[in-house]
């Protein structure tokens, strides 16, 4: 036990060093997934899932799986989740299992992290607007009876007509109604045969709403607001998978730092044996026995502090490691991985391009892009207020059965074309609406060119700090091979007694403060990879950086 401490600094300057490393490259794939474009109204009767599926990681040519686009025409319906009784707290549940590997992590936020379950039912919110906005559409059926059954002009009339805006922003109408009786000579039309009325017209407008209306506008911001749906999700995705992976990994450190603390504590307990055997044959003093029973007692309680901490950060990835119920799972000792993995060499791309790759791939900015575009339909809704209203209606109608006058003046076939123009003369609601859209487009402008330099300025950073901590391994690793050679010489030195075990107990905890520097640096290495992922707009991580088994 004695060379405990020794052994495992020597694992970690093989492991998280730079000598013998692997180069891979991040796979690219598409953060949003294939948007679709609905062009009929959907029905009523929908089925669907919000099941986010996970993302399997086997070797580096595989990509990351986007998001499944939502089904055309379909509402999502939600997953539920069963929620535990009233003043019930489910107990997290322990997993003595295999080693557990990044990719676990990663693949159970993409599929049961609830944040992401909230975001993933804004698709059905989304696909109700759109339903919604279809309704403007509706065929709309109208009825009407007016009787008057007292009086010198005894009549009744009854009728009956389906209406419907249409997607050319005009009105169809056909309807069907039967007046009977005796009519006022100024109100005769309401008169018709024996059989009564078919009528049937439509109305067209010419200027004013021929190519958007407002019907036309809500509807086409519903479905563009449901396509944006998709890169939020992803947006979201991204951010939970890159604060579950920085989570992940300061587990490991933690696991690390505690195994120090348990070597530490091993060398000193078996010393101690060797000093009492000593210590009764009077070849060391009494005090030395107690001075490394102090150190007993200390490295105990650093051990214990080390082994609080595991715990309490086991318990903070149970929020992002789950199981298939959506359950929090908490992670023992048996699946710590015994080593951080290798470091791969130095970044494969240049910085210009993965800030082109960002631009493109970042889902935040696909989230611009179609807000843009209902910024676009909102302002030319805006300029077609401005144009005049004119209209062409046709009517027809036809009375059947037998006449109600010898003159016979309802049998015959009767058309109606009409033309009425209306428009404002100071036209200040359009105008108005004009202008309102023009600034938030112009607002618009300034939040993209904004966004476009804070990604560019992430992916430099991520950049520079992952290349920054990759040398900070390689300089803790040194500074812990010579901190090593250091203890290990003073060991043997106060084997032969040219030493005190103040001298050793100082060299013990330097290489103990080397060996959790080594730590601390590889899991800033790879917490910043982690921000370099996301500052791509990826979701996982690089297939060469997972836990060793």
């Amino acid at each position: 036990m004695a060379k405990a401490l020794s052994i495992i600094a020597l694992l970690l300057i093989c492991t998280g060093g730079c000598a013998g490393r692997r180069t891979a490259s991040i796979p690219i794939a598409p953060a949003v997934a294939p948007l679709s474009k609905d062009s009929q109204p959907p029905g009523t009767e929908v089925t669907g899932s919000t099941e986010v599926n996970p993302v399997s990681y086997q070797d580096a040519s595989t990509q990351v799986t986007p998001l499944p686009p939502p089904i055309a025409g379909e509402e999502l319906l939600p997953v539920p989740i069963d929620a535990p009784p009233p003043g019930i707290i489910p107990e997290a549940i322990s997993v003595p299992k295999s080693t557990l590997a990044l990719d676990e992590v990663v693949n159970s936020v993409r599929a049961n992290f609830p944040l992401i379950r909230v975001v993933v039912d804004e698709r059905q919110i989304r696909s109700g607007q759109e339903l919604s906005a279809w309704g403007a559409f509706d065929h709309k059926l109208k009825g009407a009876s007016e009787t008057e059954p007292l009086g010198y002009y005894e009549n009744y009339r009854h009728g009956i007509a389906v209406e419907r805006d249409t997607m050319w922003g005009g009105k169809t109408v056909a309807g069907y109604r039967i007046g009977r009786g005796i009519f006022e000579p100024w109100y005769l039309e309401r008169q018709t045969n024996e059989g009564g009325e078919f009528k049937a017209g439509m109305l067209v407008p010419l200027a004013r709403n021929r190519w958007i209306d407002p019907n036309r506008a809500a509807l086409w911001q519903a479905q563009v607001a449901r396509n944006q749906v998709e890169p939020e999700i992803q947006a979201e995705i991204v951010q939970f998978v890159r604060d579950g992976s920085i989570v992940y990994w300061n587990w490991v450190a933690e696991g690390q730092v505690r195994d120090v603390a348990k070597s530490l504590l091993e060398i000193a307990q078996s010393r101690n044996k060797a000093i009492a055997r000593q210590v009764e044959t009077g070849d060391r003093p009494q005090i030395e026995l107690i001075d490394n029973e102090r150190m007993i007692v200390s490295r105990e309680a650093r051990l214990i502090d080390a082994e609080q901490k595991l715990d309490q950060m086991a318990i903070k990835l149970s929020l992002f490691f789950r199981g298939s119920d959506g359950m929090p799972l908490v992670a023992d000792d048996n699946r710590l991985p015994s080593r951080f993995p290798q470091i791969g060499n130095r970044l494969q791309r240049s910085e210009q391009e993965d800030i082109e790759f960002a631009l493109t791939n970042r889902p935040d900015a696909a989230v611009l892009n179609f807000t843009r575009e209902i910024f676009e339909i909102e302002r030319r809704q805006a300029e077609n207020l401005i144009q005049p209203e004119i209209y062409a209606g046709l009517l027809g109608s036809q009375d059947v059965g037998a006449p109600t006058s010898p003159t016979r003046d309802k049998s015959p076939f009767e058309l109606e074309a009409s033309l009425t123009v209306e428009v404002p003369v100071e036209r200040r609601k359009a105008f108005g609406e004009l202008r309102k859209a023009q600034g938030k487009i112009s607002q618009l402008n300034s939040k993209q060119r904004y966004l476009y330099d804070k990604i560019a300025a992430e992916v430099r950073s991520a950049r520079v700090a992952l290349e920054a901590t990759r040398l900070r391994v390689e300089k803790t690793t040194e500074s812990l091979q010579l901190a090593v050679k250091m203890e290990e010489t003073e060991r043997r030195s106060f084997e032969l007694g040219n030493s005190t075990l103040l001298d050793v107990n100082l060299r013990e905890q330097q290489a103990a403060d080397a060996a959790i520097e080594l730590v601390a640096a590889q899991v800033n290495y790879y917490q910043a990879e982690a921000d370099y992922v996301a500052a791509l707009g990826l979701v996982g991580f690089r297939p060469d950086v997972q836990a060793a088994k």
